[in-house]
């Protein structure tokens, strides 16, 4: 696969990822994630926010309302980390 592929699939991951976040759908969310993965919202009871770890910790948060932001400002640090990663240039729909 080259760059370019890997890159569409990327923001097509990150698109549909953020697309299940704003529709608050726990299954869609945790069905694009890793077992191992840790979630960091920037808002909590933290001083740097939550840090949710796993599958199942991370649907239950969204279940419980204690993860409840949208992603539509999240798009735009995405395609920012995308370009200066060095990924092809990467826009919004």
């Amino acid at each position: 696969m080259n760059n370019a592929t890997e890159t569409i699939k990327l923001v097509q991951l990150l698109d549909a990822f953020c697309e299940a976040f704003n529709r608050h759908d726990p299954a869609a969310i945790v069905s694009m994630i890793t077992d191992d993965c840790e979630f960091r919202p920037a808002l909590g009871d933290k001083q740097f926010g939550a840090s949710i770890k796993g599958k199942s910790a991370i649907k239950e948060a969204i279940l419980e309302g204690k993860i409840e932001n949208t992603f539509e400002d999240a798009v735009q640090e995405m395609i920012l980390l995308a370009n200066n990663l060095g990924l092809v240039p990467v826009t919004t729909k």
